[in-house]
């Protein structure tokens, strides 16, 4: 009866379905997702929640594994920055990673910090980064993702 698909998926864990229907609400939900930014973050959560907790299917670990690596795998990048919108965005997002929790918001986490950059320059030209964010690390608490303390 739960409206909201990640949600569901969180329930459905917590009840204690089987695996079986857990992959099929996991592809389901991920499907569903118009909003690549989304998905990729939904995609991340579920990954952290289950890889130590459940035996999902091909079907589901696929990709769950394929949109985390987005997020969890350090990769090397050059992009050109333009003078602009392009250039003032990357100021934001650097700003935006540096800030230490300025007006009483919680710091960006190594997971929020990746997330941002694997985005930059493509997501980031049609999606906004900053809502994004925001769904994101609301994604992370939902399914419960801590980071460890560096």
């Amino acid at each position: 009866e739960e409206s909201d698909p990640a949600k569901r998926v969180v329930l459905a864990d917590r009840l204690g379905m089987d695996d079986a229907d857990i992959a099929r609400l996991i592809t389901r939900t991920l499907g569903d997702q118009s909003d690549e930014a989304r998905r990729i973050g939904l995609g991340t959560a579920m990954f952290l929640r289950f890889r130590d907790k459940r035996n999902l299917p091909v079907s589901a670990w696929e990709p769950l594994a394929r949109l985390a690596n987005r997020v969890l795998v350090p990769r090397t990048m050059t992009a050109g920055v333009r003078p602009g919108q392009e250039m003032e965005s990357w100021m934001e997002i650097t700003r935006a990673m540096a800030v230490e929790g300025e007006d009483g918001e919680r710091p960006l986490g190594l997971l929020e910090r990746n997330f941002l950059q694997q985005g930059y320059p493509g997501l980031w030209d049609s999606t906004d980064w900053i809502s994004s964010v925001q769904q994101f690390r609301a994604d992370l608490d939902l399914f419960e993702v801590v980071e460890a303390a560096a």
